[in-house]
C-alpha cells in the first residue's frame, strides 16, 4: 500500500510538472543543429534557436519559421527533459510565439570587455572594420556566429590553415557581448545601413577569421 501511495504521488508531481508552461523571450537565430544530433535528440524540428544573453533553447516546434528569425519573440512553452547531445541547450516546445518590441537593458558591457581585451587579446589593440551585416547560419547551437559582416574591401589572410599563401576574404562571422547588441545587429539589417564596429579579429571555429565586436561605432 505504501509504495502504491508513493507511485501515486510521483504521477501527481510528473504530471504536474510536465503541464507547466515556460515563458522565456528572446531572439530567434538559426541553430545549427546537425541532422546526427536531431536523430540523437529524437527531434523533428529545431531549426531554430532562441537566446538571450544568458540562455539558449532548441525551439522544437513547427510554429517557428524563417519569418521569425532576428525577431524578438515571446514564446510560451514547454521543456523537454534535458540531453547530453543538446549542446548545454534547453528544448523548448511551442504553445504560443507572439513577436514583441525589444526594451533596451542598457547592461554594464564593461567587464566583459576588459575580460576580452585583457584576457584573449592581451597584446593587441582593437581595430575597427566597415561593412553592412547579414544574418548567418550558425555552424553549432553554442557558436554564436548569428551574423557576417561584409566588407567592400577585402581583409588579406595570410598562411591560413587551409594550406594556401593567402586568400582574400570580404566576409566576417561576428560575435555579440549582450542582447542589447543583437538588437542594433537587426536594426542595422532592416535599414541597410553600412555600419563600423571596433573590436579583434582573430581565428575560430571552422577556420574562419572571426572578428570579437567591441563596440559599434554608428
Amino acid at each position: 500500500m505504501k509504495f502504491a501511495l508513493n507511485l501515486i504521488l510521483f504521477i501527481s508531481t510528473y504530471s504536474l510538472f510536465a503541464q507547466s508552461q515556460l515563458v522565456v523571450e528572446g531572439f530567434v537565430q538559426s541553430s545549427g543543429l546537425p541532422e546526427s544530433f536531431k536523430e540523437k535528440l529524437h527531434l523533428n524540428y529545431s531549426e531554430f534557436i532562441l537566446t538571450d544573453t544568458e540562455n539558449r533553447y532548441l525551439l522544437e516546434s513547427a510554429k517557428v519559421s524563417r519569418d521569425s528569425w532576428g525577431k524578438y519573440v515571446r514564446i510560451y512553452g514547454q521543456l523537454l527533459p534535458n540531453n547530453e547531445w543538446a549542446f548545454d541547450s534547453e528544448v523548448l516546445t511551442i504553445d504560443s510565439l507572439e513577436i514583441i518590441s525589444y526594451q533596451e537593458r542598457n547592461t554594464d558591457r564593461k567587464p566583459l570587455i576588459e575580460s576580452i581585451m585583457y584576457g584573449s587579446f592581451p597584446d593587441h589593440d582593437p581595430i575597427k572594420m566597415k561593412g553592412q551585416i547579414v544574418r548567418n547560419k550558425r555552424p553549432a547551437p553554442d557558436i554564436k556566429y548569428d551574423y557576417l559582416l561584409i566588407t567592400k574591401e577585402p581583409v588579406t589572410y595570410n598562411n591560413p590553415p587551409s594550406g594556401e599563401e593567402f586568400i582574400l576574404i570580404y566576409e566576417f562571422p561576428l560575435t555579440w557581448l549582450d542582447i542589447d547588441m543583437i538588437n542594433h545587429f537587426e536594426h542595422f539589417i532592416k535599414e541597410e545601413i553600412e555600419i563600423e564596429l571596433l573590436g579583434y579579429l582573430g581565428s575560430g571555429y571552422g577556420e574562419n577569421l572571426v572578428f570579437t565586436t567591441l563596440e559599434i561605432n554608428n
